[in-house]
């Protein structure tokens, strides 16, 4: 099977963490992070004590002992966030680059403006280098608050002799108001409960990669969520068919 790069020569590793590590993490689910030891980065992201901020933390150098009493030092190092930190949905690592550059992590969060469903996507978390800089963000319109916003401009009406448009012309000053926007379609509650298990399933196989067990558990574990209302529903309407 397939390892992926979760720890890499230089000590840098990868890992998901339902606890708020550092103060940017405030949405209470799982987070994608990074350690890395003192000196480690890339250009303008070395670890060390001045890399501190609202996303990183830094700890410096200290002796630790554990449960079964062995006694040592733990060497200065940096926690990052590296998804969002900030979304409702859960993220879970997938793999990263040779070098730790980038990191892929799949979650369902919208995390870029070209990202427009709520279905689980892969994103690239990439540090941003002289030789390979990141892309600017596309900025988003903004949101529309009135009705009268949210309708496209008119198109300009062709000239009529006179200096007058046709509309102006033909029906005086004001337009037709335009036809009323169609409803948006309303999914189902069998929809919605079968989005949710496909999300679910598809983080259970991620979370568990190694651990068929723990994988096993967390799918059945889904299937009884999202699952058993539908099932039942299903053989509600068998037995009225029969």
């Amino acid at each position: 099977m397939y390892q992926p790069r979760y720890l890499s020569d230089t000590g840098r590793v990868f890992f998901d963490s339902y606890d708020a590590l550092v103060s940017e993490d405030v949405d209470s689910t799982w987070d994608v992070y990074e350690y890395e030891p003192e000196g480690e980065g890339f250009e303008s992201s070395i670890c060390g004590s001045g890399s501190a901020s609202a996303s990183v933390a830094f700890k410096g150098e200290h002796p630790f002992s554990n449960v079964q009493g062995v006694r040592g030092v733990e060497p200065a190092g940096c926690v990052g966030l590296i998804s969002s930190g900030r979304s409702p949905e859960e993220s879970v690592f997938m793999d990263a680059s040779e070098g730790g550059s980038e990191v892929f992590f799949m979650t369902a969060a919208k995390l870029s403006p070209a990202d427009v469903d709520s279905a689980y996507d892969v994103y690239d978390a990439h540090a941003c280098t002289t030789k390979s800089p990141c892309i600017a963000p596309v900025e988003s319109p903004p949101a529309c608050v009135t009705a009268d916003a949210c309708r496209a401009a008119p198109s300009p009406q062709p000239g009529f002799p006179g200096g007058e448009s046709g509309s102006a012309s033909v029906f005086g000053e004001d337009n037709l108001a335009p036809p009323p926007p169609g409803k948006p379609k309303v999914k189902s509650a069998a929809e919605v409960r079968a989005e949710e298990l496909k999300k679910a399933l598809a983080t259970c196989r991620h979370r568990y990669p190694h651990s068929k067990r723990r994988r096993q558990a967390c799918e059945r574990a889904a299937r009884k969520a999202y699952g058993a209302k539908q099932a039942a529903k299903k053989a509600t309407s068998d037995r009225r068919a029969k």
